[in-house]
């Protein structure tokens, strides 16, 4: 079993642009855990003399994670992600449609009629954010992945405010909802040219039921339209309540008769505490099915809300319902707490990635706060390693409790989770 294509995640001992000061302990041994866990290598540097660094603990931690990843090449070695989830970074779209982008003479002669458009970087980092949060796996996949088919490796994938998109790599997400893929888009998916020219209509139309062209419209306030449930499905179980606020921008479609609408978005208000508006309504949260799959769709630009208005929780309820929905959870782990669980494969075994970011709610961390007694479910069915039993060993301190397994479905308790564990299956 080969392992993926080799990461190297470049770290400065430093803090970004101030070259004599440096990160906290805490902070350099979860990205130490976080790129490991991720199937990725560490280059660590520094900008000032040796002699100084030492006398500092951030680079005593770097130096003693060092040599326990030399003492643990078996586990560090050549590995494949067991995510069944994807999140979608488009390049083209982060340098020729995000808003951003500076305002220059080449931008501005590409942009299209709409003046008013989403961010894709905003967009990847709320939806990157829900996914840890939930504790759900996911893989972080570009363009260059989805035109070498890698896509197939997925049962779900998410495309946060994806609006640049080259004709193969849009024939190829056909393709793949059409053959039982799910994906999940928004706002204008598609709807430019991978040089940030207009398209005029989504490339996706036909998967998510799209017809024509739609008509953009923008709130003069977070509470100027709402969303109201029309129907029920699996991706709406989160919700406490049938109106939720709709985000600033939205993308009003038409749609084609098979389309499911799930919510309804209610007309642009002139006032904050004006009624509702019951007519004019129109679909916002739709569900279409393409072949074998099917095509979800969020009208709005809701990564940027769910980046700035914190209260407004559910955009992040209909992304871990999409995922619950439409693809078997990898891990599963209810614990209160902030951490990122990661599960990988080598030939014979699976190694679990345990990364724990609780601590103060600032950046940086200076303290992570330890969890106790976390239950672990693991589902390691499809990745082609079956055995009659399961050993689990730790290999950074934690002990093992309650384990139980039947066949490929294994759960257990870990006593305590600090900065970082590992646990081997095997």
């Amino acid at each position: 079993l080969k392992g993926e294509k080799p990461i190297v995640n470049f770290f400065s001992a430093n803090q970004a642009r101030i070259a004599h000061y440096i990160h906290t302990p805490a902070e350099t041994l979860l990205t130490y855990a976080q790129s490991c866990a991720n199937g990725a290598n560490v280059w660590y540097g520094l900008h000032f003399p040796v002699r100084e660094a030492y006398q500092t603990k951030s680079v005593l931690t770097a130096k003693e994670t060092n040599e326990f990843v030399l003492a643990n090449k078996d586990v560090f070695s050549a590995s494949k992600t067991c995510a069944r989830v994807a999140l979608v970074w488009s390049q083209n779209t982060a340098n020729n449609y995000a808003s951003s982008v500076g305002n220059s003479d080449f931008v501005e002669a590409k942009r299209s009629p709409y003046t008013d458009r989403g961010d894709h970087y905003i967009s990847l980092i709320a939806t990157f954010d829900v996914l840890v949060r939930n504790h759900i796996q996911f893989d972080i996949i570009d363009e260059d992945s989805i035109l070498k088919g890698n896509i197939f490796s997925y049962s779900a994938v998410i495309f946060p405010e994806t609006a640049c998109m080259y004709d193969e790599t849009a024939e190829i997400i056909a393709d793949y909802v059409e053959k039982g893929g799910n994906i999940l888009g928004n706002f204008d998916i598609a709807m430019y040219n991978e040089d940030g020219s207009y398209n005029g209509t989504s490339k996706l139309a036909k998967v998510f039921g799209f017809m024509s062209a739609p008509e953009v419209l923008k709130s003069h306030s977070l509470a100027s339209s709402y969303y109201f449930k029309e129907n029920d499905d699996a991706v709406l179980s989160g919700l406490d309540f049938f109106r939720i606020p709709a985000p600033i921008l939205q993308a009003k479609w038409d749609f084609t008769d098979d389309t499911k609408v799930l919510m309804k978005a209610s007309k642009l208000k002139t006032g904050t505490y004006e009624n509702i508006p019951a007519d004019g309504m129109f679909p916002a949260i739709t569900k279409h099915k393409y072949g074998k799959g099917y095509a979800y769709y969020i009208g709005g630009a809701y990564g940027e809300m769910a980046a700035r208005q914190r209260n407004v929780v559910e955009y992040g309820r209909i992304i871990r319902g999409f995922c619950e929905a439409t693809s078997a959870p990898t891990v599963v782990s209810d614990e209160a707490g902030l951490y990122e669980v990661v599960l990988r494969r080598q030939a014979d075994r699976f190694i679990l990635h345990v990364v724990n970011l609780t601590g103060n709610m600032t950046r940086p961390f200076e303290k992570v706060v330890p969890l106790q007694n976390v239950p672990f479910s693991l589902n390691l069915d499809g990745f082609g390693i079956d055995a009659k039993d399961w050993a689990l060993k730790s290999i950074r301190g934690a002990k093992v409790n309650d384990l139980k397994v039947n066949g490929n479905e294994v759960s257990f308790t870990l006593d305590t989770v600090k900065e970082w564990e590992i646990i081997v299956i095997e």
